[in-house]
């Protein structure tokens, strides 16, 4: 997701492992470890706002220059798929879930267009690049002005949080916006600082990433996690503080991780496993109970997070050749271009 640099065989395959990373988190959240507290705390800080910020990271404002060709890109490779995937896993939906035909669309239709489906960072993915585009060109590229409009709409997020969704999410985009930034001006002014006082810096906001949570539950009893779909946040300036820091130490440290060729290819393929993860779950679970006579409940599953690790790993496991399958016929649902031959 967003633009590809020159340099992107060289200089990014770090990440792809952040994005791999951040959907493995995803997933683990949605399935094996939904109900364990300490986990959806820690991830739920940097999950989604990794995506957004590598997003950011990719962002190429001397490639803006043709608005029109700029946003119809975005809406190809983003918006379009957002549309085709939520598609296909509404029709999944209808048939795993037996609901009647009416209930089915009107709950579809909702979801989709209000962004309340578990896809709905893709249309805030695209109101960002979006947003991006008009901040750069509004101010020129200059850094100071873009970061303050950035914190601006961070402010202007938390008081603009409603208890209803607005169509696409549109008001998860103040918030999803400064990690876009944070991600450009990591590339642009961070990689270029010493290496070892970018790796202090680093290691400082990872000891915070893992300290302030622990230090809010020891004073006020609870975990402080956010979800951003919801609308949720337990202390919206800590929890903002605790994701920038997670973020930054992840984006430091990644570099320096010597990952499988796999994790890679996982990380390219997030929008895949974004969609079919918990419809190919699902799937999953059915066929077990069908032949155990019903054992593989939610509850048994959640009661006994192991077997519901390896269900986890074996749904991963049967979507590669099928995604692999869809970036050879039917790319354009991933936002991918087809190969020429």
């Amino acid at each position: 997701m967003g633009e590809a640099l020159t340099q992107k065989k060289i200089r990014y395959d770090w990440l792809d492992v952040i994005k791999a990373l951040a959907m493995l988190l995803v997933i683990l959240g949605h399935l094996a470890l939904s109900g364990v507290r300490w986990y959806q705390a820690y991830a739920s800080f940097i999950k989604l706002p990794l995506f957004f910020a590598a997003s950011g990271f990719v962002f190429n404002p001397k490639k803006t220059d043709d608005v029109k060709a700029f946003i119809k890109g975005r809406a190809t490779r983003i918006l379009l798929p957002y549309f085709y995937l939520c598609f296909i896993i509404c029709i999944c939906n209808y048939f795993l879930e037996g609901k009647t035909f009416s209930v089915w669309l009107k709950a579809s239709l909702y979801s989709v267009f209000t962004g309340s489906i578990y896809m709905w960072f893709l249309p805030v993915l695209f109101l960002c690049n979006v947003l991006m585009l008009f901040v750069f060109k509004a101010f020129k590229n200059k850094t100071l002005p873009i970061i303050i409009t950035a914190v601006i709409s961070l402010v202007a997020g938390y008081f603009l949080l409603p208890e209803k969704h607005i169509i696409f999410n549109v008001n998860e985009t103040l918030i999803a916006f400064p990690f876009c930034v944070f991600g450009y001006y990591f590339k642009t002014y961070f990689m270029k600082i010493k290496t070892k006082i970018l790796n202090i810096a680093g290691l400082v906001s990872t000891v915070f990433f893992a300290l302030t949570p622990i230090v809010y539950n020891k004073l006020s009893g609870r975990f402080s996690y956010i979800n951003m779909n919801e609308n949720f946040y337990e202390n919206f300036a800590l929890d903002m503080f605790i994701a920038f820091c997670g973020i930054m130490g992840i984006f430091v440290f990644a570099r320096y991780i010597k990952t499988p060729k796999f994790v890679v290819w996982f990380g390219q393929n997030t929008m895949f496993y974004y969609a079919f993860h918990i419809p190919m779950c699902t799937f999953v679970i059915l066929i077990f109970n069908a032949v155990s006579s019903g054992l593989f409940t939610l509850q048994y599953l959640k009661g006994h997070i192991a077997v519901y690790l390896l269900i986890t790993v074996l749904s991963l496991v049967i979507l590669a050749p099928l995604c692999n399958l869809v970036n050879k016929y039917i790319p354009f649902i991933v936002g991918i271009k087809k190969q020429k031959k």
